[in-house]
């Protein structure tokens, strides 16, 4: 469904599944991605991550909070961290290459 909103035919626009509820699994879920595309980051990483356990709080156990901080918070932090590592990497490399200006463009 999505592929009908490529600015070109050259975009690459694809959607991935792994478990990434560990710094591990989304390093390692990164670099399947990047392989993908000959090695480089992709230019957007989006994560769509969650569940929904209806209840009462008084009610739940200990493992069905620590459960709800995993799919609703760590899965998306260990993505972002992830991501944000390969962009820094990235950043170094442009910096080699030119000057790197405020937005991130190079001169």
């Amino acid at each position: 469904m999505f592929q009908t909103e490529r600015r070109s035919p050259n975009q690459k626009l694809s959607a991935y599944s792994f478990t990434l509820d560990t710094a591990k699994a989304a390093t390692e879920a990164l670099q399947a991605v990047c392989e993908s595309y000959d090695g480089e980051a992709p230019d957007a990483t989006f994560t769509c991550a969650g569940a929904a356990r209806p209840g009462f709080f008084v009610e739940m156990a200990e493992e069905d909070l620590t459960n709800g901080m995993t799919n609703g918070y760590w899965i998306q932090a260990w993505t972002a961290w992830v991501s944000r590592i390969r962009c820094d990497s990235l950043q170094v490399l442009i910096r080699d290459e030119g000057s790197l200006k405020d937005d991130g463009e190079t001169e």
